[in-house]
């Protein structure tokens, strides 16, 4: 029992203890009133005998009924007197009157319950010294009964009001005074859920009020352990990832993440591979000081990282020295030769004219990248060779390294994708396959991810991995990302019988359009039986490029039973600062992380406290990728909750499931 139920029970018994009180003393009193009611209407019975006695003697001395009984008359006409007789010293009845009981207003019970006594009185007639004849007079009880239930009536009403009202504000007073419990209580859970609350209204009771400052303080401390503990982690994360001068990738994170590109089949065919190198930073270092050479390199980095957030999914870092790399997924050779135009001429506006002393030269060796016929050596190499072939130009000259494996396949110019692309969006030219995610713990399946093919004209399917970065260039994921959703839903009520939970990849791109979220809100308010089988992955970079659209997606999503998880998690440690604000139900780890993993000590701490941090908000954490049993125990051992890749289940036909 809690302590308000405490207390309410304790008043009540208070209370209670009251109304026997006052009902005893209630009844006392009634017994009272009646003792002395039964008094006075002796009392005004003997009065008024005495009194008519006196004025009655000479017509009873001479007998003369017709006096007699006019005074009687008179006597009785106020109704005060149930009965009044006169009679003579031989008994004889000389006059009498008779007034029937008649109580108005006065219930039956109360009558019975008070039973108040009818005196009789009497009193002698004197004629001289001789008694000449008696009076007789009995009171008439009902004025007396209707008096004494009007005072016993507004006596109880009036104490029952002044009881409820009693009660009504002490439960008030009690209420107002455990109120605040109720905030502490949310806000200790609060602080369980991550979300550390400090409560603003601090109670006016003094024991209520230093365990809200306690609880404010604690809330205080933990969020800032919490945040101690995040920027520990987000510092040792970028001191393992990142080039402390330029914030790029440092080479071995850069040449990691190019090998995991090469080792996704579903997510990677081909791309583009730049090298720029800074000519003669080492002299101009030496003429114009450390710091001018520092601020060159910052330059050029941030124009690389600037040209990646256009070009989607790109990969930027410093290998060393003067040079620097950019990997650009889905790039087709022409295309990849117009990007190095760009970066050359891009380069020559920072090193000549944006400088304050002009740099020597700056070269852009281009490769490219084929996951099929390719190790990360190879891809390095084509683009150093070509790089040495640039610098054999003008200053600022780009070269790119010809391989004849790419012509033809999946190696199309944007007008060709365009077409492709365009044709499926209108004849729904796409296909949906799907792979499972499962728990370490039993290996139950949580939910399935859908996954997207694109079907050419000779039958062969591409994965979404493929042909969705070049949708993106060429503004079209927001239709396909709609149209998938609109597909899924109509299989969805197909597998109505057997109907599983499902997961929806979103697009940037697709979040970005400012009729998404109410139009997608509507479809499944009409579809509302479906929601609480629909999850939505939203890409990482959502959450620094469209903070708004997050929320009102999942402000809109979440009371309909719509789950929703973060998307390859791990490219950016300022991440995790969002776990505990958002309340995303999983994490999907990025799938160049396992490979990682095994190699890299720092990796494995960032992987078991990710799982600490999203565990402390009630969020499931999910590996990707994995592509062996030696991964997946890896991943559990460091508390990953749930698997997806080969080593689970291979993508099927969702109309397989």
């Amino acid at each position: 029992m809690g302590l308000a139920q405490q207390l309410i029970t304790l008043l009540s018994l208070l209370s209670l203890l009251l109304m026997c009180a006052f009902g005893g003393s209630f009844v006392l009193g009634v017994s009272q009133a009646k003792d002395y009611l039964n008094q006075q209407l002796g009392v005004h019975a003997q009065d008024t005998a005495t009194a008519l006695a006196v004025a009655l003697a000479p017509a009873v001395a001479k007998a003369d009924r017709a006096a007699a009984e006019s005074m009687l008359e008179a006597i009785s006409d106020g109704g005060f007197f149930s009965s009044v007789r006169v009679e003579a010293r031989d008994g004889q009845m000389l006059a009498e009157r008779v007034t029937p009981l008649r109580v108005q207003g006065v219930p039956s019970w109360f009558m019975q319950w008070i039973a108040l006594d009818m005196p009789v009185k009497e009193a002698p007639v004197q004629d001289g010294w001789r008694v000449s004849g008696r009076v007789r007079v009995a009171s008439n009880t009902g004025f007396a009964y209707q008096r004494l239930w009007h005072d016993t009536y507004t006596t109880f009403w009036w104490f029952a009001a002044s009881w409820a009202a009693l009660c009504l504000v002490a439960f008030g007073v009690v209420r107002r005074a455990l109120k605040p419990l109720d905030e502490m209580q949310a806000q200790a859970l609060a602080i369980s859920d991550g979300k550390f609350r400090v409560l603003q209204d601090i109670p006016y009771t003094r024991d209520l009020r230093h365990i809200a400052q306690a609880l404010n303080t604690m809330s205080k401390k933990i969020e800032g352990m919490f945040k101690s503990k995040l920027d520990l982690i987000c510092k040792i994360e970028q001191e393992a990832l990142l080039d402390p001068l330029t914030g790029a990738l440092n080479r071995a994170q850069f040449e990691s993440r190019v090998h995991a590109w090469l080792q996704q089949e579903e997510a990677f065919a081909h791309g583009g591979f730049f090298i720029v190198r800074l000519s003669g930073l080492a002299e101009y270092n030496s003429q114009h000081g450390y710091e001018a050479g520092s601020e060159l390199l910052r330059q050029s980095a941030d124009c690389l990282a600037g040209m990646a957030e256009r070009l989607g999914e790109c990969l930027v870092g410093r290998l060393g020295g003067a040079e620097l790399g950019l990997a650009v997924s889905g790039l087709a050779p022409d295309e990849a030769k117009l990007l190095g135009i760009e970066i050359s001429q891009r380069l020559y506006s920072i090193c000549i004219g944006g400088a304050r002393m002009p740099l020597a030269g700056a070269h852009v060796g281009i490769g490219f990248m084929d996951r099929s016929t390719q190790t990360v050596s190879t891809v390095f190499a084509e683009a150093d060779m070509a790089l040495r072939k640039a610098e054999l130009k003008n200053n600022f000259g780009w070269h790119a390294f010809d391989r004849k494996q790419l012509e033809g396949g999946l190696v199309m110019g944007a007008s060709a994708w365009r077409r492709l692309l365009t044709a499926a969006i209108e004849l729904n030219g796409f296909r949906l396959y799907s792979q499972p995610v499962s728990a370490c713990a039993d290996r139950a399946v949580l939910h399935h991810e859908i996954l997207a093919r694109l079907i050419q004209a000779d039958g062969a399917l591409i994965p979404a991995g493929i042909f969705m970065p070049m949708a993106r260039r060429l503004g079209l994921a927001p239709q396909i990302d709609w149209l998938l959703i609109s597909m899924g839903l109509a299989r969805m009520d197909v597998l109505a019988g057997t109907r599983g939970v499902y997961s929806f990849n979103l697009s940037l791109d697709t979040m970005r359009e400012p009729v998404f979220v109410p139009r997608l809100s509507a479809r499944l308010h009409d579809k509302a039986a479906l929601a609480p089988y629909l999850c939505f992955e939203i890409p990482e970079r959502a959450l620094f490029a469209v903070p708004f659209v997050v929320q009102e997606l999942m402000a809109r999503l979440r009371p309909l039973g719509v789950r929703f998880g973060l998307d390859q998690v791990g490219s950016d440690s300022s991440t995790l600062h969002h776990l505990k604000t958002l309340r995303f139900d999983f994490v999907k780890l990025g799938g160049a992380l396992l490979p990682e993993l095994e190699k890299q000590m720092e990796r494995k701490f960032y992987v078991r406290t990710l799982c600490d941090l999203a565990h402390d908000v009630e969020c499931q954490v999910i590996a990707t990728g994995v592509e062996s049993d030696a991964q997946m125990a890896l991943a559990c051992e460091l508390g990953v909750d749930a698997v997806q890749g080969k080593a689970i289940a291979e993508p099927a036909p969702m109309r397989e499931l």
